[in-house]
């Protein structure tokens, strides 16, 4: 059989054959536009090889019936709509630009495709009609492959002001049946107000956390705040409830301030003014004393009302309220207490103290001139039904700002405090909102941010884009911490025992928080598996979580419970399990920070199968030691986890595979001389090629070129001979007189640029002999990125050399560890936290490119060495820093 098919058609090439058929028989219907295209490219080569041979068998067994199959699988593929030609607009942004003189920036566009058929090789060029407003770093990109939409940069350095500016330009791109597209586009780019000092305004802080008490700058709440206006006209009494930090007590200080005149006095006491701990009488001596105080001291005709000697019972203060009303029966009085739940246990349930307080607010809010608001959190509600004597008042209910009915408040709460300063876009706004599901504290230290960083980036225009990196900064901050998020865990409690059931609270979100960093999904088993895990019994797992759920701390999607609060969500994931964990008493801290060290630590039974998976490196085997050693020099178990998934997706090519690739590479060489018809002469008993010279352009001595070299003609049955240095490279082509094509092995492409200079040294040196004995010239590389191709392409042109560049495994976006599309990272958290680390480190190792030369973010590694564009942090050895695959 070999006699017949030598050169065309092995085994192995057989088998992936049909395994590839059979994936794009099986698969979905978006993944068959990846699988067919390896498909029809291995078909080539085994139709292409059979052709090149000529003979009798190879014709009819193996061309004939294999250009059959393909001629169905690209019938196949002409139904999927993946096939169809690419239609791509380009539209602007709504970014509004700083076109101001030294300011840095970057134009964005968006390359929307507006078909199903994917765009190949896509490429921008923008032009200026006036170039003395600002002026661009570049003016075209490579984008590669858009499937639906891509966002693209240019960065640019202002030159002067200017209200706007016009763009044009156009997009090309290669539909999936290989004909070229151009679309040409023009556009209006609008430049942003600069009646900004940012100088002054540098030190505001317009989102303030703490209750306003002005009208101006109350938000929200027309209905609450009408019904309490009210007051003003026939005092009632009332109470406010829900959860803290949701601007209660803004209501209450903001009716405080406009409600109060001469004839109606609105006191407003917090529960810390008079509530005293473990002395309820004292506390009735306190505030009884406080109310009296207020009431003389508002007006001069009251000031002859002697104080009550209140003896620790509040209703000597009914006599005082007589006095008042002898005075001024018009005269009416509302007292506000706030943190009305958070007061002795003694004074809000059943005793003869809590009776004598709780009959005395009745009795005095029984009064025409007189009347109580109530001001707590989510438990009030349940302590007042309680008592028979708050039947009469009337409940207001806070809450989140709710998207269906107050949506242009929470605009407002957002827009309000930097109007005239700032502008906001519409999208900006409704991501904040899907993060806080419109609760203002959580908003307001989003906003906080989101000013800072527009401030310190010399920006007045506010996209999602400002929003996302606003919320990334503010949750990760130090000035978020459990506090923040305690009232979660800690409010709302109706049993006495309020201590145990925070610490059950604490433990479900700490189990969720677990599953959460684990990417497993939070359905209702496995919450309670990994409560029980951290110390509750089932019973209390499952009453935690439907207390969540009444709360509206928690929803269910699909069996999945998640946060309505996004930003604790992320905050949990991010940092939060720690600082939970460090709010419990000291025995239950150290069982459970075991527990959750327990949980990120990477076992060794998972280090081994890593190291099982990997080629040995230099002739050395990666052992577990080594890769344990390399993790341990990262200082926390959380980082050591983020990092072995890092190394989880090293591509570690194998020698077997790199084998493979030279015979991957010696098809396209093949499939390039058919195609430019060159003949191929074989002498008498020749077994071995002559007509193909191999070499590599890099001479670094860290470089694999020499070694790739050599294996490509072992691998290919090309003469020994024919495998030589750059420095050689003009004897050997003189010499050999039916040489066809000159191949520059490669291991990776990263940016392109050391290709492009080796390509230059080659065309001074030998273009007139390559044009002359006119050669295929190719340069075939294992992997690498697609940017870098085009720009060694476009270098090419203006070179003068037809030379081909072949990337045998490509890479894009998808393949750079920390871009939006990684497919390492898929989560933003774990993507942002990681690149946190890896650049932190990378900075003291490599400077100028801590993610690896060019801003490669790669990882990838073969067998003797590991490329530069590679994350330093893999291959970058210093006095304190041991890497796994050291380079050099």
């Amino acid at each position: 059989m070999n006699a017949f098919f030598t050169d065309a058609i092995d085994k192995q090439f057989i088998e992936n054959t049909f395994r590839l058929l059979k994936s794009y028989q099986s698969c979905e219907l978006k993944e068959k536009y990846d699988i067919y295209n390896k498909t029809i490219e291995y078909f080539e080569s085994i139709i292409g090889s059979a052709e090149e041979i000529g003979t009798k068998y190879c014709k009819n067994y193996i061309s004939t019936p294999f250009s059959k199959i393909r001629q169905l699988l690209i019938e196949d593929f002409e139904t999927n709509p993946f096939s169809k030609p690419a239609n791509l607009l380009v539209k602007k942004t709504i970014k509004k630009y700083p076109f101001s003189k030294d300011v840095d920036y970057k134009l964005q566009f968006e390359i929307k495709n507006e078909s199903t058929g994917y765009a190949n090789d896509t490429q921008i060029f923008i032009t200026l009609y006036s170039d003395d407003i600002i002026q661009l770093s570049s003016v075209n990109q490579f984008v590669g492959i858009v499937k639906t939409s891509s966002i693209v940069e240019f960065p640019y350095k202002g030159i002067k002001h200017s209200e706007s500016i016009l763009v044009y330009g156009f997009v090309e791109w290669t539909n999936f049946n290989g004909k070229k597209s151009k679309k040409e586009f023009e556009l209006d780019l609008h430049g942003q107000r600069i009646n900004a000092n940012w100088k002054e305004i540098e030190f505001e802080e317009p989102y303030d956390l703490e209750p306003v008490t002005e009208e101006e700058s109350f938000i929200g709440r027309k209905t609450i705040m009408s019904d309490l206006k009210r007051i003003r006209n026939k005092v009632g009494s009332s109470y406010i409830f829900g959860q803290r930090r949701v601007g209660k007590t803004s209501i209450v200080k903001t009716l405080q301030t406009i409600a109060s005149n001469d004839d109606m006095l609105f006191i407003y006491i917090e529960a810390g003014d008079w509530e005293s701990a473990g002395n309820p009488h004292q506390s009735m001596n306190d505030l009884g004393t406080r109310i009296c105080k207020k009431i003389k001291k508002h007006n001069r005709k009251f000031k002859s009302i002697e104080l009550p000697k209140f003896e620790g019972s509040l209703n000597r203060i009914t006599e005082f309220l007589d006095e008042v009303t002898e005075i001024d029966d018009s005269f009416k009085v509302v007292i506000i207490l706030d943190e009305f739940d958070r007061i002795s246990k003694e004074l809000l349930y059943e005793g003869e103290i809590a009776k004598s307080f709780v009959l005395t607010i009745r009795s005095i809010s029984n009064r025409e001139q007189f009347g109580f608001i109530l001001v707590g959190g989510e438990k009030l509600e349940y302590i007042l039904s309680q008592w028979q004597e708050f039947n009469k008042f009337k409940p207001f209910r806070v809450d989140y700002f709710d998207k269906t009915t107050e949506w242009e408040d929470f605009k407002t709460l957002i827009k309000y405090p930097i109007d005239g300063l700032m502008e906001i876009s519409d999208k900006a706004i409704d991501f904040i909102y899907n993060q806080t599901s419109g609760n203002p504290y959580f908003t307001k230290k989003i906003c906080a941010v989101l000013f800072s960083l527009m401030v310190s980036n010399r920006d007045s225009h506010i996209t999602e884009e400002e929003a996302k990196r606003a919320t990334s900064i503010a949750r990760d901050s130090n000035n978020i911490a459990a506090t923040d998020f305690s009232h979660f865990w800690k409010d709302g409690i109706k049993e006495k025992d309020e201590n145990e059931i925070s610490i059950n609270r604490r433990k479900v979100l700490l189990s969720i928080g677990q599953i959460l960093k684990k990417g497993q999904k939070t359905s209702r088993q496995m919450i309670i598996d990994q409560s029980i895990l951290n110390g509750l019994t089932e019973l209390q797992a499952e009453k935690t979580l439907a207390e969540f759920k009444q709360r509206n701390i928690l929803n269910v999607e699909d069996t999945s419970y998640l946060f309505v609060v996004k930003f604790f969500e992320d905050w949990l994931v991010s940092q939060g399990l720690e600082k939970i964990i460090t709010t419990f008493q000291e025995e239950q801290r150290i069982i459970l920070r075991q527990k959750y060290e327990e949980q990120l630590r990477v076992k060794h039974e998972e280090i081994n199968n890593l190291s099982k998976s990997w080629n040995s490196y230099k002739g050395r085997e990666i052992t577990t030691d080594i890769i344990r050693e390399w993790l341990e020099q990262f200082d926390s178990l959380e980082s050591q986890r983020y990092m072995f998934k890092l190394l989880e997706h090293v591509k570690f090519y194998t020698n077997n595979e790199i084998r493979e690739k030279m015979e991957d590479l010696f098809r396209e060489v093949k499939k390039e001389i058919r195609k430019n018809e060159k003949e191929r002469i074989i002498k008498d008993n020749q077994r071995k090629r002559d007509d193909i010279l191999v070499s590599y352009l890099d001479q670094s001595p860290v470089k694999s070129g020499a070694e790739y070299a050599k294996l490509f003609v072992e691998a290919n049955n090309i003469y020994k001979d024919n495998s030589t240095t750059i420095a050689k490279l003009e004897k050997k082509i003189n010499e050999s007189k039916d040489l066809n094509a000159l191949i520059f092995i490669d291991d990776f492409i990263g940016s392109g640029k050391s290709i492009i200079e080796n390509l230059k040294e080659l065309t001074d040196n030998y273009k007139e002999l390559i044009l002359r004995k006119k050669l295929i010239v190719i340069i075939g590389v294992i992997t690498g990125f697609l940017e870098g191709k085009h720009l060694i392409e476009k270098s090419v042109q203006s070179l003068g050399l037809p030379i081909k560049i072949v990337i045998l495994d490509p890479l894009d976006k998808s393949n750079k560890v920390f871009d939006n599309e990684s497919s390492v990272f898929t989560k933003p958290i774990e993507r942002e936290r990681t690149k946190k680390i890896c650049y932190e480190i990378g900075l003291n190792l490599e400077k100028k490119h801590p993610l690896g030369y060019d801003n490669c973010q790669a990882t990838v590694v073969f067998p003797n060495t590991c490329p530069n564009n590679s994350l330093p942090i893999l291959w970058k050895k210093t006095k304190t820093w041991n890497p796994i695959f050291e380079r050099g």
